[in-house]
């Protein structure tokens, strides 16, 4: 059987294993805490350079549409005239927007037109006795 003392010195040895594990772990947690950080850092500057490079994209094609777009190069003419179809699509779409709007616009006797006939005015009703 151990002795007091014994039994004690284990304890402390045994916590200060314990102590040191821990320390350890959260020496090994931080380190990947912060490389997780600087995945993440990373991934946000990636995102961030592949956005600049599709709008620089896009704008390079916007400039070679602007300026071939009447002789394009023959591996481009099918962009080009896919481009052409959907601006002919957005200008017809955007007057039915404008002719919407306008037949939205109506006076007030173009009001009455609308208005059926058989519908009382509520405020040409006598009250009942």
């Amino acid at each position: 059987m151990l002795t007091f003392d014994e039994l004690k010195d284990k304890v402390l040895a045994t916590a200060g294993t314990v102590a040191d594990k821990s320390i350890e772990m959260a020496k090994f947690a931080g380190d990947k805490a912060k490389l997780a950080a600087k995945i993440a850092r990373l991934n946000a500057e990636l995102a961030g350079e592949r956005e600049t490079l599709r709008r620089t994209y896009q704008e390079m094609g916007k400039r070679y549409y602007e300026l071939h777009r009447t002789a394009p190069e023959e591996n481009m003419a099918q962009a080009v005239a896919d481009a052409e179809h959907s601006l002919e699509k957005i200008e017809a779409k955007r007057q039915q927007i404008s002719d919407l709007k306008t037949e939205l616009k109506f006076s007030g006797e173009d009001y009455e037109d609308y208005m059926d006939d058989d519908i009382e005015d509520p405020d040409d009703l006598e009250p009942e006795a």
